[in-house]
C-alpha cells in the first residue's frame, strides 16, 4: 500500500549502534515524559543494517519545549505494511523492509521509516519515486 506523508516536526536522539542500539536511543527520548499516551514515535534508518544509521524521533507537540535536537522527517510518497504485535515479531521488521525495497523504486535521498502507530502496530515505509 501506498501513503502520502506530510513533512513531519520531530525531536530525535541518535543510536550510538545502528538499529542494533534503537532501544536505548528511544529510552533517553521518552526519559523526560510523564506519559507515552498519544504521542507518536518514528525510528529512520539511513543505510542497511549493519551499515546503518538509526534516529529515534518523537513528534513534537503544541506546548513542548525539551532540550533535545530537532529537525523535520522529509514528506512524500512512501509504501507501507503493517506488522502488528510489534513487540512480538520484531525478528519480521528486517523482511517487511527488504520486502518493500525489492517491491518498488526507492528514493535513496530519504530515509526508511518506522512508524509507532500504537504499542501493537509498526508501519514500515520505505520511500519511494
Amino acid at each position: 500500500m501506498k501513503k502520502i506523508l506530510p513533512d513531519i516536526l520531530v525531536y530525535y536522539v541518535e543510536s550510538s549502534d545502528g538499529v542494533k542500539g534503537a532501544s536505548k536511543a528511544f529510552d533517553k527520548l521518552e526519559l523526560p515524559l510523564d506519559s507515552l499516551k498519544g504521542r507518536k514515535f518514528y525510528g529512520l534508518i539511513y543505510g542497511n543494517p549493519p551499515n546503518d544509521k538509526y534516529i529515534a524521533y518523537m513528534k513534537v507537540s503544541p506546548g513542548d519545549n525539551f532540550d533535545f535536537l530537532s529537525m523535520t522527517i522529509p514528506g512524500g510518497e512512501y509504501a507501507q505494511e503493517k506488522i502488528k504485535d510489534w513487540g512480538n515479531n520484531l525478528s519480521q521488521v528486517p523482511g517487511v523492509f527488504r520486502k518493500l525495497a525489492d517491491s518498488n523504486q526507492v528514493d535513496t535521498s530519504r530515509p526508511s521509516i518506522e512508524h509507532y502507530s500504537s504499542m501493537r502496530e509498526l508501519r514500515c515505509l520505505v520511500p519511494i519515486k
